[in-house]
């Protein structure tokens, strides 16, 4: 237990250095907790480089570490791994099974975004067939979760096909 109340003492260190655009401390707390084997540490210090918060862009340096938050179990960095490789954003080639699993890795976890996504490649036909099964269930969790689209997305698709009589 106390790894992980050091782990969440340097976070928020961290994030308050953060508020006061102190990069530099910001970057130490999170070196500090991702030596403990934090991932969203990982995740914290992906997010700095790959916006250049305190030093310059560097997304595909930050690509290591987004990989690395992922493994750790961080749902942010699985959703964003997911977002990447759907829109091939330049530093990772488009790859729909790719994305899949790493929505998918971030939807199981919870997150309302990674579900959304998932519920449209789901919808739409991204990842093969249309399975609206699949993107009903998986809208209803993003709605759930706060995102505003999936519960239109959600309610369109649970309503009965109705045919108009003349």
């Amino acid at each position: 237990m106390e790894k992980e109340e050091e782990i969440r003492a340097l976070l928020s260190q961290g994030k308050a250095s953060l508020l006061r655009e102190d990069y530099a401390t910001a970057r130490e707390r999170f070196e500090e907790a991702r030596a403990l084997g934090s991932g969203e540490a990982s995740y914290l210090l992906a997010r700095l480089s790959y916006n250049g918060e305190g030093e310059n862009r560097d997304p595909k340096g930050a690509l290591s570490l987004f990989f690395e938050a992922a493994e750790r179990g961080n749902a942010e960095a699985s959703c964003f791994l997911g977002f990447l490789y759907e829109g091939g954003e330049g530093i990772l080639e488009q790859n729909l099974e790719l994305s899949r699993f790493y929505y998918e890795k971030a939807a199981k976890q919870g997150h309302p975004a990674a579900c959304y996504s998932l519920a449209l490649g789901y919808e739409e036909g991204y990842y093969g067939e249309v399975d609206l099964e699949k993107a009903t269930a998986l809208y209803e969790k993003a709605a759930l979760g706060g995102v505003a689209p999936a519960r239109e997305r959600y309610h369109r698709l649970k309503k009965p096909s109705s045919s108009k009589k003349n």
